[in-house]
């Protein structure tokens, strides 16, 4: 499973404040990271539930838990009613929805039960961002640039993040398959 790291220091994601968000155009890294995040959640005990744009991400994260055999559920775009159908049904679960840019507004419907959850895609493509930046994030995690806010120049594949605890440089340290 791939390592989160902060300031080239592993985190226990479990220290984590939501809700948290993460930005990222295509081909920077967010994608993968926030899969690594769901990854290492399901790792640490907590129960996942993951609406994607695309299937790649169910498959990357069973091929970093290395089983298919997990309690970890996932929905992709066509399923988006069975996915709030499933929140309705979950308690303490990390919620994530992944390609945020692709969904609708009214899909933060089930952020509303579910207080850990992360919002994850290009920003910069969310039609409704005006909404969205009404939303207190804890914990936000940029991989590129994002009108407004400052970020120290950055490699592919590398973020920054501001929360509470936490700020700097995060990145994934890579496991072998």
């Amino acid at each position: 499973m791939n390592k989160i790291l902060v300031n080239d220091a592993e985190i226990n994601v479990l220290e984590l404040d939501f809700p948290m968000i993460v930005h990222g155009e295509d081909k920077s890294g967010a994608s993968l990271y926030t899969v690594s995040l769901a990854a290492n959640f399901h790792a640490a005990g907590k129960n996942v539930v993951c609406l994607s744009g695309y299937e790649m991400a169910q498959k990357e994260f069973f091929r970093q838990v290395r089983s298919q055999d997990v309690k970890a559920k996932f929905f992709v775009q066509h399923q988006v009613e069975e996915f709030v159908e499933y929140c309705d049904t979950v308690d303490d679960a990390l919620v994530i929805i992944k390609n945020i840019e692709l969904f609708e507004y009214d899909i933060l419907r089930v952020t509303k039960r579910n207080a850990s959850f992360i919002l994850s895609g290009n920003l910069q493509n969310v039609t409704w961002i005006e909404k969205l930046n009404t939303q207190h994030y804890r914990t936000k995690i940029y991989f590129s640039a994002l009108a407004d806010v400052q970020i120290p120049k950055l490699e592919k594949y590398e973020g920054f993040i501001q929360s509470k605890t936490l700020n700097g440089k995060t990145h994934l340290l890579l496991s072998p398959i």
